[in-house]
């Protein structure tokens, strides 16, 4: 499923305590919550799973730039830390 920008603005919240996740592939996923919706990365470092939060996804601004940053670098080949684009 790709994550494109009329997507991230129109899904909504179904209610799940934990938030619902959409992943489109390369680590990176929406995670959409009561709270709001979040672009989140998963990794492991030194054997324990860590979350990266890359941005709140406000709107097509924030979904398209973060998309874009993550297709041109290979999300899970950037180096730590690492700017946004």
């Amino acid at each position: 499923m790709a994550l494109g920008d009329t997507f991230v603005r129109q899904v909504k919240h179904t209610g799940k305590p934990s938030g619902d996740k959409y992943s489109d592939g390369g680590g990176m996923y929406l995670l959409v919550s009561a709270a709001g919706k979040y672009w989140r990365m998963d990794y492991r470092l030194d054997g324990k799973r860590r979350t990266l939060v890359w941005a709140r996804a406000s709107g097509r601004q924030a979904a398209r730039g973060v998309t874009e940053c993550a297709s041109a670098e290979g999300a899970t080949q950037l180096m730590w830390p690492a700017p946004l684009c």
